[in-house]
């Protein structure tokens, strides 16, 4: 790969920068659609929503819970929910969206301004599964970095560039319920599929910590 230099994004307060990135990210998705096949052909993971959660949430629950991961409270906590989460998987059942690139790690720190343009880089977490996974921590920065306004507008020009699938209203609701089970899907997917392959998990403990805090924090406010 060409050498990155420049700012990182979340570092910057340019509101236009911000804007770019999520609009890149939309393009990359849908041209991803297209090269499905040939992504699949470079082995990139396809891991589906509905089928990350319903076949390896609950063990990997239990693989934390085993390990001291997470205590046995939490456990409790979480795999209480899982009838809760899985019936707002219903929805994602029927939905137009279809399986494009995610990036794992979409945030201002994984975006560099080169050229005054984002450049969105660090892809080794991605997959083929529901694209609006990518854009939650970000809008979350942005209601963070700027305003709750600002995040919701950001959200509206994202979702206008999948309007071709579904209206906005339908587009909203899918993305308030890719948002509330996120947290289940990525603790899920890097207990299952990331950690058994990494030879040092010395951060392994606060990307635990990290997605149990916000699963509570989804259920509490559900």
């Amino acid at each position: 790969m060409k050498e990155l230099q420049g700012p990182l994004l979340g570092r910057t307060n340019n509101l236009e920068y911000w804007k770019q990135a999520i609009l890149r990210l939309a393009d990359i998705q849908q041209h991803s659609v297209i090269h499905r096949k040939k992504l699949e052909e470079l082995k990139c993971p396809v891991r589906p929503v509905t089928c990350v959660i319903q076949h390896h949430l609950e063990n990997s629950l239990n693989e934390l819970a085993i390990n001291k991961d997470i205590s046995r409270e939490v456990y409790n906590t979480l795999i209480n929910s899982n009838d809760y989460i899985i019936n707002k998987l219903n929805f994602l059942e029927s939905t137009n969206i279809p399986l494009s690139l995610e990036h794992g790690d979409f945030f201002g720190g994984n975006i560099i301004i080169q050229g005054g343009r984002p450049i969105i880089y660090d892809w080794s977490d991605c997959s083929l599964s529901h694209p609006f996974l990518s854009i939650v921590v970000f809008l979350e920065e942005v209601e963070q970095f700027f305003s709750k306004t600002t995040s919701l507008s950001l959200l509206d020009d994202y979702l206008t560039k999948w309007s071709e699938f579904d209206t906005k209203e339908e587009l909203i609701k899918e993305y308030e319920i890719i948002k509330l089970i996120a947290p289940a899907y990525y603790l899920t997917v890097y207990q299952t599929f990331i950690f058994p392959s990494f030879n040092d998990n010395w951060d392994k403990q606060a990307i635990i910590n990290g997605y149990v805090k916000s699963w509570i924090k989804a259920l509490d406010i559900k």
